[in-house]
């Protein structure tokens, strides 16, 4: 037997004792040889096929540690006062929209918004439309589910939502932030499914005072490319409001709209931010809390980042109102 045929069997005994050593400490190490050689699991809001569910179709997270009781209170920063509101005001307000009805400008911005329950989570950020994403750009890359569509969480909608939450936090607002997916893969139908989960959150905390639908707008350029809002890179923010003008109950879409003004009031404060007021026939499922907003973040042809910086600003914002 040659040299190299004896180096070539002993290295195949080698290679043998050491997967017979690992097999034999497999067991302690309490591990299936199955997950050595699986598939990468789904993104864990990625729809299961039915066949595979084995859980409800939603599940209400858990309190985030501020709401605890036996945690220490995070410190918090005040947001800056809340200014009064007048008449006069409202005469500048930006509404537009597809909504004939009439109503007294003057006496909604100035009238107080709804008092606060004294403990419990205050915000619910939701999103009906939660695979809406921008223009990718250099190091912001994402896998698409369609054009400027992803269910990547960091690069659609869901990522203003994490960034809203912690500036409200920031400010010892207690928020909830919903992060299921309701378009994809059916966009069909995103409404009413959005419709059951906020109501299942308002039977496990009743103390929830605002619920706001994170969004973002698509429009296309006169060349066919897609529109973007930004100025100076931060994209501008629009509120939509519901009505019952459609023919849907909804009778309280005058307190949302007095929210909705007051808040415009707050985004105009911060230069190229606001795009104004949408009042709309639709009602969004804004019928189902006080107050409700829908907001639309600007728009596909803007990058996440322009974005991103319209959020930080909106929430500051948002803060102001909800602790004056």
């Amino acid at each position: 037997m040659t040299r190299q045929v004896r180096a070539a069997l002993l290295g195949r005994c080698m290679i043998l004792l050491v997967l017979a050593l690992f097999l034999r400490l497999l067991p302690s190490l309490k591990l299936s040889p199955r997950l050595l050689f699986d598939r990468p699991q789904p993104y864990a809001d990625e729809p299961v096929p039915p066949a595979q569910e084995e859980a409800p179709r939603h599940e209400i997270p858990q309190l985030r540690f501020r709401d605890l009781p036996w945690d220490e209170p995070a410190e918090t920063i005040p947001p800056a006062p809340l200014p009064a509101f007048t008449a006069e005001d409202a005469a500048r307000l930006n509404i537009r929209g597809n909504c004939t009805l009439s109503y007294d400008a003057a006496a909604l911005l100035t009238a107080p918004l709804p008092a606060a329950a004294a403990d419990g989570p205050q915000v619910l950020i939701v999103h009906t439309h939660s695979t809406e994403a921008y223009e990718p750009e250099p190091g912001w890359e994402y896998e698409e589910t369609e054009s400027y569509r992803t269910l990547d969480p960091e690069c659609s909608v869901i990522r203003l939502g994490s960034e809203i939450a912690a500036v409200l936090e920031g400010h010892g607002i207690s928020v909830l932030h919903d992060q299921a997916v309701n378009d994809y893969p059916s966009y069909a139908g995103s409404y009413d499914r959005m419709a059951a989960i906020i109501d299942d959150y308002l039977v496990q905390y009743p103390s929830i005072r605002m619920v706001l639908d994170v969004h973002r707008d698509a429009f296309e350029n006169p060349d066919s490319s897609m529109g973007g809002t930004a100025e100076n890179g931060m994209a501008k923010v629009m509120l939509v409001v519901g009505t019952d003008e459609g023919g849907l109950d909804h009778p309280d879409w005058q307190t949302n709209l007095s929210c909705a003004m007051k808040l415009e009031m707050l985004l105009r404060e911060t230069p190229g931010l606001s795009r104004g007021i949408s009042l709309v026939t639709q009602r969004y499922n804004q019928h189902l809390t006080p107050l409700s907003l829908l907001a639309e973040f600007g728009a596909a042809g803007d990058t996440l980042q322009e974005a991103i910086r319209a959020a930080q600003a909106f929430a500051e914002s948002l803060a102001r109102l909800l602790c004056g």
